[in-house]
């Protein structure tokens, strides 16, 4: 069995002496065995990008996958996904 967990932080989060803000994503949710790390990283995943979150979750060696919906309503998923077979948007 697997547990997802979901990030989604309806506010704007700002990095301590930045005007930087992270608000390019909707949500963050990852699919994993373990959910408390799964938490742990959609939070951190959605605090960067998506080309580092890629490769974050592409260096970890365990069974994770990943799906990211930006503010633009563009899916973003890693490659053990398939949309439409493994999950649907709405």
């Amino acid at each position: 069995d697997f547990i997802t967990s979901l990030a989604f932080i309806p506010s704007t989060v700002y990095f301590k002496n930045s005007s930087v803000g992270v608000d390019s994503l909707k949500s963050v949710t990852v699919i994993t065995q373990d959910s408390g790390f799964a938490d742990f990283l959609s939070s951190a995943l959605y605090l960067t990008d998506i080309d580092n979150g890629l490769r974050i979750v592409n260096s970890m060696d365990f069974e994770l996958e990943v799906i990211w919906v930006t503010n633009d309503d563009e899916v973003i998923y890693t490659s053990g996904l398939k949309a439409g077979e493994d999950f649907i948007l709405y």
